[in-house]
């Protein structure tokens, strides 16, 4: 049905479209299709003046939108139902599942590694010295769920029995619900644990808040690990310790699996995406450059300097997964960072300002997370001191697949090579190469943060001038949608909520006000320029045949209660 076509409309349907998690999610599904030119319509299912609290325990019934011009969908978590998943399957439409359970469809399912990331962040406290650790979270979702298990089943082969007291339920995954488990522990029977690990960050934060308030210590009474790795969790004190799933990642995978499938292919069953953790103070981890960043499955003794650099790379570049251009990519990163250094180590050679310049490129375009540069400081000078090592011995550090040689005197591989400079110039040339390098670490890293803060503060400028065109704007204005940010790409279309009679849309049944109390859209207002696009102004459609199928492609279509 699609095989052939070149571009595609990738439908995501979210409970939400906003905050860490579900926005991290949907930056790696748009960030993977924009190369190709495909696009993605985002549907929020949840209404959006919903309180936390509020949220229901099941999905609402349907994405209350048409899907029919989407050429495949990604569900993530409890976006729809599972009649809405039979539907959407009737329909000939391929679905991708993030961290969602159903019996319903055969749709590939896309999770982080919440096994291994729980092992590593249970073992870790289980290093400390801890054997009371605790489950803090709502096992009202699957992914929580799975994370429960893998606590359970890594203390067992520990040879530790958890206890029911140690089971620190919360009604959501929001830190007001672990604040209050927190109040309510230490206000009666007091903490049965030295340790927990939290199902989310914000329920880490939440508990972590809470036992400060009443006068414990943080990890003197409690050590806490979490689990999402957010930014706000480096803001708190101490900084929280947490298993970062690379929801950006996680998102990636479900659009890939997905262009498969839209493709023809046969793709089915369940796909993890990695999980590291990363240590901070909250967790006994008090010294804070020794930041050990452990994969799900931890490295093996006795691993190289080298080997160590990739790993922190790899767990704190958001693009180390993807190649993102021409020598854009993890391993071709970590050979111009090995060529420097053999150049310092074997001609006493430091690295030009091209070079240093090109690797702060490349660092930038690996999508550096905020806390990159304090992981990869300590792993650079591990190298630092790898290569210096092997230069008093009169080592030439080999490449990939090359032998360590000799350098100096009979040594030389090569007689009629030049002589290589004195022992203590490669030394200092090694020195210097590590300081070039570590600013050149530092000035792509800082390029990443500028531009981040400089797209916050472009959203921030587009929201206020909205919001102030919205003020000042007539019924008219609005619906002629003169308020839309300055440059906003493509056509778009507003359709208000009604339940007042109005002409039909062409194909669609007249609208005589509800049906069994469901409301219907009235489109208001188009930038479009067609004749059938700004024909349907003033034409009343149900919601679940929005937008017509005769919209341009490539409008924008809202809905506003």
């Amino acid at each position: 049905m699609f095989i052939g076509k070149r571009r595609y409309v990738i439908g995501v349907l979210s409970p939400v479209v906003g905050g860490y998690y579900f926005g991290r999610v949907l930056a790696g599904i748009a960030r993977t299709v924009r190369p190709d030119g495909h696009r993605v319509v985002a549907v929020q299912t949840y209404p959006a003046d919903l309180e936390r609290e509020q949220f229901p325990d099941r999905p609402p019934g349907t994405a209350s939108v048409s899907l029919g011009q989407v050429d495949g969908v990604i569900v993530i978590t409890s976006a729809v139902n599972e009649a809405t998943l039979l539907q959407i399957e009737e329909d000939g439409t391929p679905v991708v599942l993030i961290s969602g359970r159903t019996t319903s469809i055969d749709a590939p399912v896309v999770t982080p590694d919440n096994e291994g990331g729980t092992r590593a962040a249970v073992e870790h406290l289980i290093a400390h010295g801890h054997r009371q650790i605790g489950f803090l979270g709502s096992l009202r979702q699957a992914d929580i769920v799975q994370r429960h298990d893998a606590y359970r089943a890594t203390l067992l082969a520990h040879g530790i029995t958890p206890r029911p007291e140690w089971l620190y339920r919360t009604a959501d995954n929001q830190e007001a619900s672990a604040a209050t488990v927190a109040q309510a522990v230490v206000g009666g029977p007091g903490l049965p644990t030295t340790a927990t690990f939290a199902a989310t960050d914000r329920n880490a934060i939440g508990f972590s808040r809470a036992l400060q308030a009443q006068g414990l210590s943080l990890p003197g009474d409690q050590a806490i690990v979490g689990f999402d790795h957010s930014e706000a969790g480096a803001r708190v004190r101490p900084r929280l310790a947490s298993v970062d799933p690379h929801h950006d990642q996680v998102g990636e995978l479900a659009v890939s699996l997905l262009l498969a499938r839209i493709r023809g292919e046969r793709v089915a069953g369940q796909h993890l995406s990695r999980s590291t953790l990363v240590t901070r103070e909250s967790c006994g981890c008090l010294d804070a450059r020794t930041g050990a960043l452990v994969e799900g499955l931890p490295a093996q003794d006795g691993s190289t300097a080298w080997r160590r650099l990739g790993e922190v790379a790899r767990a704190t570049f958001d693009g180390a997964e993807a190649r993102l251009g021409p020598g854009a990519d993890l391993d071709s990163w970590l050979r111009g960072v090995q060529r420097v250094f053999r150049s310092a180590a074997a001609l006493g050679q430091p690295p030009t300002q091209a070079t240093l310049t090109s690797l702060a490129e490349s660092t930038r375009a690996l999508r550096p997370h905020p806390e990159a540069i304090e992981q990869l400081i300590p792993a650079l000078r591990s190298v630092e001191e790898e290569f210096r090592e092997q230069v008093r011995r009169g080592e030439v550090p080999a490449a990939p697949g090359e032998r360590p040689s000799a350098v100096g005197g009979s040594g030389d591989p090569t007689p009629k090579a030049p002589r290589a400079p004195s022992r203590a110039a490669r030394a200092r040339a090694v020195t210097q190469t590590a300081t070039d390098v570590l600013v050149a670490f530092s000035a792509g890293c800082t390029q990443t943060l500028l531009a981040r803060s400089g797209r916050l503060e472009r959203t921030i400028t587009e929201q206020y001038e909205l919001d102030l065109d919205l003020l000042h704007a007539d019924g008219r204005a609005i619906r002629a949608l003169t308020w839309l940010p300055r440059g906003h790409p493509g056509p778009a279309t507003l359709a208000l909520w009604t339940s007042s009679e109005g002409a039909p849309a062409p194909g669609a049944s007249p609208a005589s006000g509800p049906v069994n109390g469901a409301r219907t859209l009235e489109i208001v207002g188009t930038t479009a320029a067609s004749r059938k696009a700004t024909a349907l102004v003033g034409t009343h459609v149900p919601v679940s045949k929005f937008p017509p199928p005769h919209w341009p492609a490539r409008a924008w279509c809202s809905s506003c209660p």
